[in-house]
């Protein structure tokens, strides 16, 4: 054999790659919680699981969007350059991606997701045991599971709903005008009672419309962008009343968006 090469006979075991030492890879996370309790038991189940190190951070939003936006990169912040797993509810995790978007980091920040689990990413295979989350953080491999964006800068995880706005008294009316198409399909064009976008892959979506009358069957759409117009409508994104009507709306998908360590 030449220099450096291998003396063994064919079908002995080599020294040399017996003695290779076995690749060891240090995992460090960032841990991100609505609840301080929950986040020391998140942060235990995590070392547990091998992480070699987790920096936790408490997110406490208020509503207000300038102290919102000063506390989502105070987290942010605490837990930068870490796979950052996440124990928040749906309305705070859609805050905090949106802040991603913002920052220009959420299509390459690794994150993991621990609970609550968004419904679009049950399909993929997210564990609904704490334990087993966990070890998906630390051993998962990061993906890109997509996100939702709307011509107003927001993100959807999950889904949102539009129905009439209230008037000055508080009623809501029982149907709206709504004109809406996915792609190049009608979903609607004329009354409704609601209508629904819901997230179902990285790059698609579907509407529900729901419209008056018992012999009225709801219309639903799949495709990779919705876009409407109606009147005033009140839009509930992820479990979050919107402030402001809306009677304009484009949602379409972006599958390079938030990455999510899976099986």
């Amino acid at each position: 054999p030449g220099m450096g090469g291998c003396s063994c006979r064919r079908g002995t075991l080599c020294a040399k790659r017996e003695r290779a030492p076995a690749r060891v890879t240090t995992v460090q996370l960032g841990l991100v919680t609505s609840d301080a309790a929950a986040g020391a038991r998140a942060a235990d189940r995590l070392l547990a699981a091998g992480a070699q190190g987790v920096e936790s951070a408490v997110l406490a939003l208020t509503g207000d969007p300038v102290s919102d936006r000063l506390e989502l990169d105070r987290v942010l912040d605490a837990v930068q350059g870490r796979r950052i797993a996440l124990d928040l509810p749906l309305g705070d995790l859609a805050a905090l991606l949106h802040r991603l978007m913002r920052r220009g980091e959420v299509e390459t920040a690794e994150t993991a997701v621990l609970g609550p689990r968004p419904a679009s990413l049950i399909p993929l295979g997210l564990p609904c045991d704490p334990s087993a989350a966990a070890r998906l953080a630390v051993h998962g491999r990061a993906r890109a599971v997509g996100l939702l964006k709307d011509d107003s800068g927001g993100v959807l995880i999950d889904s949102a709903q539009l129905t009439a706005w209230p008037d000055a008294s508080g009623a809501v009316a029982k149907h709206f005008w709504l004109r809406a198409y996915v792609d190049d399909t009608p979903v609607s064009d004329g009354t409704a009672t609601a209508l629904t976008v819901q997230r179902i892959g990285p790059n698609r979506l579907r509407a529900t419309t729901q419209r008056p009358g018992l012999l009225r069957r709801a219309r639903v759409v799949e495709g990779r962008a919705l876009q409407l117009a109606c009147d005033d409508a009140l839009i509930v994104s992820d479990g979050v009343p919107r402030e402001r009507s809306r009677d304009k709306r484009t949602w379409w998908g972006e599958p390079t968006y938030w990455r999510v360590a899976l099986p």
